[in-house]
């Protein structure tokens, strides 16, 4: 990443395999209460709102496609070897 580009922080967040939407959603449902009807319907909203998160996560990336921005070759491997089912 260039040193001042203010669009860095975003992109490099968007790029992390362990901070990423797929693991943090997963991690915020888990922690979410799980006891009442009230928290099973904020469970579903939250879970209303991921296909907006997942969009605009992805045009994150793209853009940072734009800019030369890349994960590494080896948390690529890493990502696609652990999606297999």
């Amino acid at each position: 990443m260039q040193y001042g580009d203010d669009a860095g922080a975003e992109v490099s967040d968007a790029l992390e395999s362990v901070g990423s939407i797929q693991q943090g959603a997963a991690a915020i449902l888990a922690l979410m209460p799980h006891e009442t009807v009230a928290d099973y319907e904020d469970i579903l909203a939250r879970m209303q709102a991921l296909p907006s998160a997942v969009e605009q996560t992805l045009a994150l990336l793209q853009d940072g496609l734009k800019r030369g921005y890349t994960p590494p070759k080896i948390t690529c491997a890493t990502c696609r070897s652990s999606s297999r089912i």
